[in-house]
């Protein structure tokens, strides 16, 4: 930062002209100012584009910027002092925001009108203050228009998605046997349920669709003196997004609440009008979003009424508003936290972690048609099932080297994604994770592990399997089939996937489970029924690991916390594993 103030003060004072220090702006860019006039024109740029227009923008948008602008001088090819990145920190720590209204930038020539206002608040722009704030962002920034207009369509085409499937919940024609407009207490003839709570998405919904449109292809040609004569509109395309997504927290906050009403009249029929507890009937993820509209309204589910029984027995805009409410920026709220929690874990569990070194001890080779890594010499052998990232992965080869030099194992890692896991150095990769399921689905790899299996089982003493995250559903699949859990002595799973309840009375073969404090893949209610089914067969054993979230072994996120008890879960298979050879 020194040297480019260094160079920013040599032009000065030797009066070369240089764009923005010793001329004026844009169009009126062939205006040289004179060296004695270099500090009023920093001055000036502040104050004359402080020209915004609109609300305030949201306060941690602003936030946001003045971290941005504080990274991008620390580059040093802005030519401002040190003083000034530590006055948009101080502002940061004490919480200070300036208001910055939200037109005014075209997503162009550094945003002045918006950043002058952050630029006077930090300086206190007078006769005697200095503001030296040059350049230091993306010029045009024609890549956050481009995705902020895309967000904005998928916005529009998600809410009228939404709109018609709610159409579909309230008329008889294509509800399959709920009453028209899911209306409660049918004996009440006046009564016309969630027809007005319909009535209010139906308005949301074409305005999301023109939120969609896009803003990008209607910059100004003319602007600044035709000077900007290209320039991005890349925050307005943010601000609109912003307001896009806000509205489609109503729009979906009507749709729960219509879907609650739904799903209660549907189970009164599934239990033959005796109960309207929809909980049973539900998968975990969606009965946990039933059961976090109803905390958040405050109507307590009920097996004697629905939701709505009688029009008016509820301020259906007071629910509305709560519920978006907790959708948009309520951290606390239980909807809030399940679904940032849900994104969490599906990022976890596409996350390859903290990169890891290791030179590979074992080799490659093929048995029962599959490639395989094998590692070590022993007389056992370990067989274990991998996550998405497949045998070829390095953290993967690492561990399996580590148990074969830990146990005296044989370790086999068979490759039963054929050449295809997922690639963590492709862009936007976790975007391609649906598809590659699809490619890969569990059924898939339980075969190929069965035929494994059961070509190596006269080769060696023993077997014990080992999986994680997507592996260890291949793991359970050996350990509840007579045929192959007799072959295997013992098993270990690591933070699971895709397990299913059924499946814990079906385990017959000692089993530990390595789990994560917080993962809502195999989540807390599916973890507490298997230790509980697997505490009376006699056959299951449960480790948590605090601190961690799922993927922690194989993948650690390199944090000294983590690591410590990615170690410890290491450690313990290594004991489990010596324990049963």
């Amino acid at each position: 930062m020194a040297q480019s103030v260094n160079i920013i003060d040599n032009v000065v004072k030797a009066s070369l002209p240089l764009y923005g220090v010793t001329t004026l702006f844009g169009g009126l860019a062939n205006r040289v100012v004179s060296s004695e006039f270099a500090v009023e024109l920093q001055n000036n740029l502040v104050r004359a584009h402080k020209a915004g227009a609109g609300s305030i923008m949201p306060l941690e948008s602003i936030r946001g910027a003045m971290l941005l602008r504080a990274n991008a001088h620390l580059i040093g090819a802005s030519g401002i002092r040190r003083q000034w990145d530590e006055r948009l920190v101080l502002f940061l720590r004490k919480d200070v925001t300036p208001l910055v209204p939200e037109f005014g930038s075209i997503g162009a020539s550094g945003d002045l009108i918006p950043m002058s206002y952050i630029a006077a608040a930090i300086s206190g722009v007078d006769e005697t203050v200095q503001v030296d704030f040059q350049g230091g962002g993306n010029f045009l920034g024609e890549h956050v228009a481009l995705a902020m207009d895309r967000l904005r369509q998928v916005i529009g085409l998600m809410a009228k998605h939404l709109d018609v499937q709610v159409a579909q919940l309230v008329t008889p024609e294509f509800n399959n046997g709920l009453p028209a407009c899911l209306v409660g207490n049918r004996a009440r003839q006046v009564n016309i349920g969630v027809k007005a709570l319909q009535i209010c998405g139906n308005s949301i919904m074409p305005v999301l669709l023109f939120l969609g449109t896009s803003i990008t292809d209607k910059f100004p040609t003319h602007a600044e003196q035709y000077n900007q004569n290209i320039n991005s509109m890349g925050q307005m395309s943010a601000c609109l997004a912003r307001q896009s997504i806000s509205t489609l927290c109503q729009h979906l906050s009507i749709c729960l609440l219509v879907c609650v009403q739904a799903l209660d009249l549907r189970a009164n029929i599934i239990e033959k009008e005796t109960n309207y507890d929809a909980r049973p009937l539900l998968s975990e993820n969606t009965r946990r979003v039933y059961e976090a509209v109803r905390l958040i309204i405050n109507v307590p589910i009920e097996r004697k009424r629905p939701y709505i029984w009688d029009d008016g027995e509820h301020a259906l805009d007071e629910h509305i508003a709560r519920v978006a409410e907790n959708l948009i920026g309520n951290e606390n709220g239980p909807l809030y936290k399940l679904f940032s929690l849900t994104i969490m874990d599906s990022l976890h569990c596409a996350d390859p972690g903290a990169n890891q070194t290791h030179q590979p001890q074992g080799h490659e080779e093929q048995v029962a048609g599959v490639n395989i890594y094998k590692t070590g010499q022993g007389k056992s052998a370990i067989v274990l099932f991998t996550d998405i990232f497949g045998y070829t992965f390095i953290n993967t080869r690492k561990l399996a080297d580590r148990f074969a030099n830990d146990t005296g194992t044989t370790v086999l890692i068979p490759d039963y994604f054929h050449g295809d896991p997922m690639n963590p150095t492709i862009p936007n990769y976790r975007d391609l994770l649906p598809d590659w399921l699809k490619r890969h689905p569990t059924t898939e790899a339980c075969e190929i592990a069965d035929k494994f299996i059961s070509t190596i089982k006269g080769h060696y003493e023993s077997i014990q399997v080992i999986g994680f995250c997507y592996g260890a559903k291949v793991v359970v699949y050996l350990i509840t089939h007579p045929e192959l859990s007799s072959t295997i002595k013992a098993a270990i799973v690591g933070h699971p996937s895709m397990l299913v309840k059924e499946e814990a009375k079906q385990i017959r073969r000692p089993i530990l489970f390595l789990c994560a404090e917080i993962d809502h893949i195999f989540t807390p209610d599916i973890e507490e029924y298997f230790e509980k089914e697997l505490a009376t067969s006699g056959f299951g054993t449960f480790l948590k690991y605090p601190g961690t979230v799922h993927g922690f072994i194989v993948r650690p996120d390199g944090s000294p916390q983590v690591n410590q008890q990615s170690e410890k879960a290491v450690q313990d298979a290594i004991e489990y594993f010596k324990k049963n050879i």
